[in-house]
């Protein structure tokens, strides 16, 4: 019976191993080249160059780190930290090889994520896990720009795990991650092993109680929420949840340095028309300015005093 199963085995094996065995390839393995793959197409190595610089001298204080593609029209997420340095310039490179040069579109420095957008209409942008169904364990990949290693602009890979969700009181989940981290990477995607996004890495944290390095990602799920408010321009002005009489909303505050304030519009004022689009309430003005990105030139119609007129605003970006 023994020499049978035996048999069997060797048959079993002979067919369905060896040849694996010969390519030097495993499902896993399989599985994770194909991720590589797939997010390589997505990912971007980021240089911040003092303003003026136009060629890319790697030293000892260059600005570097990793970013992702989210959308197809330029936009890519990184970590807010790489990025926010006033007088530089932010230079974007895909796997292709091509350089694109970036402005800040807006970012969130309560969990350090930053939203760029290059002028570029046909990038492929990365897929996203549900971050909320991950659990202690996952595989997970990371990918990034780690000591300035892809030097021709292909990312550093390493293989882990999502070794918990962190919950913070004042901010919320994190992904905590036992992948390598290394300086580069922060800006980074983290993905489960079919390449969809999980979160994008931070910097490393040094734990004061356990003398540690920890890594943590900022989840997709969290992401995805807040880029509700990364994609959309600064108008710069509070308003108020009240209902007014004859519709619109009531501006009950300008910042003096906004983009409302250059353009003229006053506390007291109250936005009827926004890009064209009738504004009944503060509601429908919050949906409708969603719809612009900084830079974006929009016209307003204010009633002020009882009288109409127009004006136009440049969205800024959110700070």
């Amino acid at each position: 019976m023994k020499r049978v199963w035996f048999s069997w085995f060797s048959f079993l094996f002979c067919f369905f191993v060896s040849p694996l065995l010969a390519q030097g390839r495993f499902p896993l393995d399989l599985e994770y080249t194909a991720a590589v793959e797939r997010v390589s197409r997505s990912f971007v190595s980021i240089y911040v160059l003092p303003e003026g610089q136009k060629s890319l001298i790697l030293d000892r204080n260059t600005i570097y780190g990793a970013g992702v593609i989210i959308d197809r029209n330029g936009l890519i997420l990184t970590c807010s930290r790489l990025v926010e340095k006033s007088r530089h310039t932010i230079y974007v490179f895909p796997t292709t090889g091509e350089r694109f040069q970036a402005k800040i579109l807006g970012i969130n420095r309560q969990y350090g994520v930053a939203l760029l957008k290059v002028a570029a209409s046909n990038l492929t942008p990365i897929s996203f896990a549900d971050s909320r169904k991950v659990l202690a364990g996952k595989l997970s990949l990371k990918f990034g720009n780690a000591f300035q290693t892809s030097k021709d602009f292909t990312p550093s890979v390493s293989v882990g795990t999502v070794s918990g969700v962190v919950r913070f009181p004042s901010l919320g989940p994190l992904l905590r991650t036992d992948a390598a981290v290394n300086q580069g990477d922060f800006g980074g995607p983290l993905t489960d092993s079919k390449g969809r996004l999980l979160g994008i890495l931070l910097p490393i944290w040094v734990s004061s109680r356990t003398n540690t390095y920890v890594s943590y990602a900022v989840p997709s799920h969290t992401l995805q929420k807040l880029l509700v408010d990364l994609k959309s321009g600064y108008l710069g002005i509070l308003m108020t949840v009240e209902e007014t009489k004859r519709g619109g909303a009531l501006i009950e505050e300008v910042d003096p340095a906004g983009p409302a304030a250059k353009a003229g519009i006053l506390r007291g004022d109250i936005i009827v028309e926004f890009g064209g689009v009738s504004i009944e309430s503060t509601a429908e003005l919050v949906r409708a300015l969603r719809k612009y990105m900084a830079g974006d030139r929009v016209q307003i119609l204010l009633r002020r005093r009882g009288e109409l007129f127009r004006t136009y605003v440049i969205l800024s970006r959110r700070k």
